[in-house]
Order: C-alpha cells, then structure tokens, then sequence
C-alpha cells in the first residue's frame, strides 16, 4: 500500500528531528505548507519497528495484532452462547470480508478503538460493566486513538447513541426503579463524553485537529477519486460476496430472535451496515460491530 511509504517517512522525520511536524516537508508542490500531522504517534511506532526489525518486523506485529483482533471476535462470539461452528463460521466470513483493508497503515489503532468501545459500552449498558471499569478502559484508549487516526470521532459517535438510547429509554420507562436506572447510566455515558473530549485535547495540535479533520472529509474531490471511500463492488468482488453471506447471517437472525440482542447493538449495526455500503474501507468495522450481534442471535 503507497500510503505506507509516507507514514514510515513521516515517523523517521519524527525520530530525526525530535519534533512533530507542524508544515509539509514531503509534497513537491506545497513545501512548507502548514500541515497537521494527525497520525504523528502511530507513523512513528512504525518508523521505530521499522528501525528495530526491517519491514519484515512491522509485517509481523500488524498481521499479529489483526489475528489477536479476530480471535477476540472469535471469543466474544463464543461468550454470547454460540456454538463453535458457529462462531467458526462467523469468523472466517468476517475475516475475509475484512481483508479487503488489511494494510499496513494507522487504522489498525481505529479497528480495535471500535472493538474497544462497543463492546464496553455493551457490557455497561448490560449491567456487566462499572463505569469505573469503562472510563479505566476508554479514555487511555482515546489519548493513543486521537494521536494515531482521525477516526477517534468515532468513539464520540458510539458513546453518544448509547447515551442518547439511555436517555430515551429512561424517559420512556414506566417503573422509577428502571427510570432511575437508565437516567443514571446517561448521566454517567455524559460524563464519559465530557472526558472523552478532554483527554483528545492530548494531541499536538489541540483543537485545530478538528478544524483539519472536518477541512479534509469535506474534500468530497479527492474522496471520490479514492477508491476505498468508494462504494463496494457485488460484482466479482470475493471480499463483498463474504459481506453478502455475513448480511444473510445477520438479516436471518434478526427474523428469528431480534429480541436477543440489546436496542442500541441494533442501532449501532444499522449505522455501520449503512457505513459498509457506503465506502470499502467501512466493511472491517462493519464485521467488528456485527460478530459479537450475530453471536447472540445464533
């Protein structure tokens, strides 16, 4: 993948000059243009094992970091009640659906921040999770995800619907005991957004980070002549065809037991089964948020 190239000589900048850069020294035609360098901390993890180990070295750790990934989908599709052909199943179609945006690049930190929270904020929402629990697993998880990816917007996102399903839930509740219940956990999920913003102020560039985030998804130009933002192709396509299969795991499911699975698991995997759909690079976080739903339901 070229995008590797400029990560690893973006962190070999880093361990050179012992400053993150601030203006663009790797473009031919802007030299010096002010530059914020959102993925500083994860090209320069990179450019260290690289140093270390060779290429071979950071091959290795990514391949081992997506296979530890899998294998705690794999657990967590187990810890739902499903069976081992089943989750055996699940796994090798979500895997492959995956592959698709295997690479060597910083959105690895971003398929185990969307793990991370998901499944966290499940277990709180289930009552199988403190919020001491949660904050101890989350916001250190926000400080490396905000200096490694420009997708930590995402853990606002997750947060925010299980807060707002809380809320609703809360409001709507006919017993005071459950109202009492869900109104404290927003209070608490509210909380957690509050830290949460706090903590991705850690960065080097501060609030200017979102400034440059939002200038750059706004370059609709350059996003659509970039094949991963564009949408899946069901015609030949292998990887696709194993999201059809994992959609005809899910649809049928759904039939059966939808009761099975919590209001915002089902929430959440309508969102990013819209997001699947809508750009190639979405269909891994697509599997991440589904395995654990089609565990439950089967």
């Amino acid at each position: 993948d070229g995008s590797t190239g400029w990560h690893l000589a973006t962190g070999f900048y880093i361990l050179d000059k012992h400053v993150i850069p601030h203006q663009d020294f790797l473009s031919y035609t802007f030299p010096g243009k002010d530059w914020v360098a959102y993925e500083w901390l994860s090209d320069l993890i990179m450019a260290a094992i690289v140093q270390v180990g060779g290429l071979n070295l950071l091959a290795v750790l990514v391949t081992l970091s997506i296979a530890f990934l899998v294998l705690a989908l794999y657990q967590r599709i187990r810890s739902a009640g499903s069976n081992f052909i089943y989750a055996l199943l699940f796994s090798v179609f979500g895997l492959l659906t995956a592959a698709i945006h295997w690479l060597v690049r910083p959105h690895i930190f971003t398929f185990w921040g969307v793990y991370l929270f998901t499944t966290r904020l499940e277990d709180f929402y289930s009552d199988k999770r403190t919020i001491k629990s949660l904050l101890a697993w989350l916001l250190p998880y926000m400080i490396l995800w905000v200096n490694c990816h420009p997708a930590f917007l995402l853990a606002f996102a997750i947060t925010g619907l299980y807060m707002v399903i809380a809320t609703i839930e809360g409001l709507v509740a006919r017993a005071s005991e459950m109202r009492t219940k869900k109104l404290k956990q927003a209070s608490q999920l509210l909380a957690l957004l509050g830290g949460l913003f706090a903590v991705s102020l850690l960065n080097p560039y501060g609030l200017q980070l979102y400034h440059y985030i939002s200038e750059y998804l706004h370059g609709t130009t350059i996003l659509a002549q970039t094949d991963e933002f564009k949408v899946p192709n069901f015609s030949g396509n292998f990887h696709a065809d194993c999201m059809v299969v994992l959609f005809g795991f899910l649809i049928n499911g759904l039939v059966i037991g939808v009761r099975k699975i919590s209001f915002p698991s089902r929430a959440m995997t309508g969102v990013f089964a819209y997001l699947a759909l809508s750009a190639v690079r979405h269909m891994p976080l697509f599997v991440i948020v589904v395995l654990p739903v089609v565990g439950t339901l089967y």
